[in-house]
C-alpha cells in the first residue's frame, strides 16, 4: 500500500509483527461487502483540489499542510521523491541524500522546513533509511541514529525546528529490528525518548508541539501490545488514559495546546478515533460518518479540529495493509464531523492533516484503477473550526 503521513507507518514490517497478518482474512473480506460513507453532518463540504505528481510519475500523496498553505507529500513513479506543493500547487522535489533511491516527506513546519527520511534501498533488507531535515529551500541535512542503531526515521517537526522520529537498532537475521522513540534538537542531536513501562521497551515517536509535547506509542518486543505515550518538553514519558473497549492504543497527533489524537483498536482490529486532553483525562471517542463502524483520528489543529476517516477496516490504513472504502472527515472542535469528498470520478477519501486555518489535506483515490492523488480541501464559508 502506498499511503501519504506517518499515521500509515506506525508499523512499516508486517512481518515484525505475526499478529497483523492473522487479521488480514476478515479485513479483505470486509473491503469486499463494504461500501463508503460520503456524506454526514456538520457543514458543507469542501471541494477537493488535486496536487499532481512530479512529472513522469504516477501517483501523489499529502501528509501535512502548514499555516502558509505549504503541503509536504510524495511523488510515486519508478521511485518515490519527497515533494512540496505551495499555495498555487506548483511542485518542488526534496531529493534523498547522496545515492540513495527514494526520500519520503512526513511533516512541514511554518517556516518550510521539512522531515522525514531518505532511503538507500540497498541493504538485504531493502531499507536503509536515514531521517532528513529538509530546510525551507530544500537543502538536506541527515539526522543521525541513536549510539548502536544504525537507521533512522523522521516523521514531526515544530516551529522551533525541533523534530522527532524513530532509531532502529541493527536489523535481525529476519530483517525485523527494535524501534525507539527519538527527539533531535534543532542542531540534529537525538535524545531517547524512554518507555515510562518496562514491558514496552519499544517506542515510537509521530509529532511534536511548539512547546516540546510528543505524541507516539510504546509497544512489547512480541508486538502484541501497544500504549499511546506523551512525552513532555523534558522527555518524561506519561501513558496516555485508556478506556474499557479499546486494549490497543496509539497516538498519532498534537496540537500546540497539548491535545492528542489517536486511535483505539479492540481485538477485532474495529478502529475509535480517540481524543485526549491535556489534563489525563479519559480519552473521548470521534463519532464516525453516517453508519459507518469505524474512525480514525490523524491530526489536529489548534483550534480542535480533528481530520481523520470514516469507513471500515481503518486498521488496515493505519498497518500499509490495504486501502478499504473510507471517506476524509473533519471533526469540529465539537465533535461533528462532516465528509470531505474525493475528487470527482474517484471513490475514496483519506484525510491526514490540517493547519490552523481549517484547510486539510490527504489524497483521493479509484478503487477501479487504484490511482492515488494528493488533495487539498481548503476552508469554505460551510466549513467550521
Amino acid at each position: 500500500m502506498r499511503t501519504a503521513s506517518s499515521i500509515t507507518r506506525t508499523c512499516t514490517d508486517t512481518n515484525r509483527h505475526p499478529w497483523l497478518r492473522r487479521g488480514l482474512l476478515s479485513i479483505l473480506l470486509l473491503f469486499v461487502l463494504a461500501a463508503p460513507a460520503l456524506g454526514g453532518p456538520g457543514g458543507k463540504p469542501a471541494t477537493p483540489n488535486a496536487l499532481a505528481p512530479l512529472d513522469g510519475d504516477d501517483h501523489s500523496f499529502a501528509a501535512m499542510i502548514n499555516d502558509r498553505g505549504k503541503v509536504a507529500g510524495r511523488s510515486v513513479g519508478v521511485s518515490t521523491t519527497a515533494v512540496v506543493w505551495d499555495r498555487r500547487g506548483n511542485v518542488t522535489m526534496l531529493l534523498p541524500l547522496g545515492s540513495d533511491q527514494d526520500s519520503f516527506a512526513e511533516a512541514i513546519n511554518k517556516r518550510g522546513d521539512v522531515v522525514g527520511y531518505s532511503r538507500a534501498g540497498s541493504s538485504p533488507c531493502g531499507a536503509g533509511d536515514t531521517a532528513v531535515k529538509w530546510d525551507r529551500h530544500g537543502a538536506p541535512s541527515p539526522l543521525a541514529a541513536l549510539p548502536g542503531h544504525i537507521e533512522t526515521r523522521g516523521f514531526g517537526i515544530n516551529d522551533k525546528g525541533v523534530t522527532v522520529g524513530i532509531s532502529l537498532e541493527p536489523r535481525r537475521p529476519d530483517c525485523t529490528a527494535a524501534f525507539h522513540a527519538v527527539r533531535w534538537d534543532r542542531k540534529g542531536k537525538p535524545t531517547l525518548l524512554a518507555s515510562p513501562s518496562a514491558s514496552l521497551p519499544e517506542g515510537f515517536a509521530n509529532r511534536v508541539s511548539n512547546n516540546g509535547r510528543v505524541s507516539g506509542f510504546v509497544n512489547d518486543a512480541a508486538g502484541s501490545q501497544f500504549s499511546a505515550v506523551a512525552w513532555d518538553r523534558r522527555n518524561v514519558p506519561t501513558l496516555l488514559p485508556t478506556i474499557p473497549t479499546s486494549p490497543i492504543y496509539i497516538a498519532v497527533g498534537v496540537n500546540n495546546k497539548g491535545t492528542m489524537v489517536g486511535q483505539g483498536f479492540n481485538f477485532g482490529f474495529e478502529s475509535q478515533a480517540l481524543v485526549w486532553d491535556r489534563h489525563g483525562n479519559p480519552p473521548v471517542a470521534l463519532a464516525p460518518l453516517g453508519t459507518d463502524p469505524e474512525a480514525l483520528a490523524a491530526g489536529i489543529n489548534k483550534h480542535g479540529s480533528v481530520v481523520g476517516m470514516s469507513g471500515v477496516a481503518l486498521f488496515a490504513v493505519v498497518f500499509q495493509i490495504f486501502e478499504p472504502p473510507a471517506s476524509a472527515v473533519l471533526w469540529d472542535k465539537h465533535g461533528v464531523p462532516t465528509a470531505l469528498p474525493p475528487l470527482p470520478g474517484d471513490d475514496f477519501s483519506y484525510g491526514f492533516g490540517v493547519n490552523d486555518r481549517g484547510d486539510v489535506v490527504g489524497y483521493s483515490n479509484s478503487a477501479g484503477t487504484g490511482a492515488n492523488t494528493a488533495v487539498v480541501w481548503r476552508k469554505g464559508k460551510g466549513r467550521k473550526k
